[in-house]
């Protein structure tokens, strides 16, 4: 049964608990239990991990001679492990329920790496899934994330940008990422009103290869877009041999 994040929770959760013989997840607990261990700091330019955070102009070990990704990135999370989990959950189950927390603490996150004068002026967007794909899932989350992030943040939520068609990325390699079409991303007509001069925060689920992100940026700035940060609940992690050796050498040194 696809859930529709309109309708009143308690109305969906007494339904859920007649038909199906089990209640709704607890958003919140479940939120925090399958982020103990998944912060840490991180490269602000690419958004991986790293052992001390790095400004979106110093970059860390992986980024350092390559372009950042938008103007910098802010996160709650690694993919891998459970923020990973509470993303699929959102996303492929249609767990609406996590757009919430998971929005809160995202904006949270901004707020500290960007300062809450610039959070409440920017404009919160998400990154557009094709019509398509909404009505086949059943739920557009990064749409869920946006408004939720905007409205813990004080910030002004807006769709900017819109797609018709995207081949859906969740099974491809990262070689395959980089090598797909770019195609059907455009500006809302009355992008060209809001966003000249305007500070933007991008929200989307996941950070793998930056590329959607980077073509969403490209376009907002061709708008009139005075910066563009990125905003994503999980980074998938390509980690260098010499970081992934210390990380296990810490690991056992605390275990």
């Amino acid at each position: 049964m696809r859930r529709n994040p309109r309708s009143w929770q308690m109305q969906t959760a007494r339904v859920a608990e007649a038909w199906l013989g089990r209640r709704l997840p607890d958003a919140e607990r479940w939120v925090r239990a399958n982020l103990i261990d998944a912060r840490g700091p991180w490269c602000q330019r690419c958004g991986h991990s790293c052992f001390e955070s790095h400004s979106p102009l110093q970059g860390c070990d992986l980024c350092l001679h390559k372009s950042g990704v938008a103007d910098g990135v802010c996160r709650v999370g690694r993919y891998q492990g459970g923020c990973g989990q509470l993303v699929c959950r959102l996303k492929y189950q249609g767990w609406w329920e996590l757009a919430r927390p998971l929005g809160q603490r995202l904006a949270h996150v901004v707020r500290a790496e960007c300062g809450g004068d610039f959070f409440r002026s920017a404009l919160v967007t998400p990154v557009p899934m094709p019509p398509l794909r909404r009505w086949q899932r059943g739920i557009d989350h990064a749409d869920l994330l946006a408004r939720e992030t905007a409205r813990e943040g004080g910030a002004r939520y807006c769709r900017l940008l819109w797609r018709l068609a995207g081949r859906p990325q969740a099974r491809l390699t990262r070689s395959q990422r980089l090598a797909a079409k770019v195609g059907g991303w455009h500006l809302h007509a009355f992008a060209s009103k809001r966003l000249p001069g305007s500070d933007v925060v991008l929200v989307d689920d996941v950070l793998t290869t930056g590329r959607t992100a980077s073509i969403a940026a490209r376009l907002l700035r061709q708008g009139g877009a005075a910066s563009v940060r990125l905003a994503v609940v999980a980074v998938r992690e390509h980690m260098n041999r010499d970081f992934a050796h210390k990380t296990e050498v810490c690991s056992d040194q605390v275990g």
